[in-house]
């Protein structure tokens, strides 16, 4: 059922940037293969919700650009090694604080929309031991990371 919800979600937006803004359509990238998707689960010793993972098997990133797709947050969409990437980057951020700081960056969240002029960006929550699992929220480099409820695409 997600996996359906997501791909309707991602027809309704194509249609839209084919009509509107064909420029920013052009950066979304081919999908990313089960493969992909499951080595980077693995590296990163998660579980990535189903919606991240049907989202990855419809696109796999947005290019870099003026023109790239971005999320009604500035963030462009990440893929699989952006997401490898990303993470990994934050993870290191979260070990250099005095252990993981609940408000800030969590070895579960993982890193799937980036502002990138900083490490501002989307993340999903990826511990599946907790009632968060799959919940989207929002890291800034001064606050650290929030979740509330709203709309991603405009």
């Amino acid at each position: 059922m997600t996996a359906d919800l997501v791909q309707d979600s991602w027809t309704r937006i194509d249609a839209w940037l084919r009509e509107h803004a064909p420029r920013t359509f052009a950066t979304l990238r081919p999908p990313a293969g089960d493969q992909e998707i499951a080595a980077a689960q693995e590296e990163l010793g998660v579980t990535f919700p189903p919606h991240l993972v049907a989202s990855l098997l419809r696109y796999n990133e947005a290019l870099e650009g003026p023109e790239a797709f971005r999320f009604s947050t500035g963030d462009r969409l990440l893929g699989v090694s952006g997401i490898l990437g990303d993470t990994g980057f934050m993870r290191g951020i979260g070990q250099g604080l005095d252990g993981e700081a609940e408000g800030y960056w969590l070895r579960g969240y993982v890193k799937f929309g980036s502002y990138d002029v900083t490490s501002d960006g989307l993340l999903m929550d990826c511990r599946t031991e907790r009632d968060s699992f799959g919940a989207i929220g929002r890291f800034f480099d001064e606050t650290g990371t929030s979740f509330k409820a709203g709309r991603l695409a405009g």
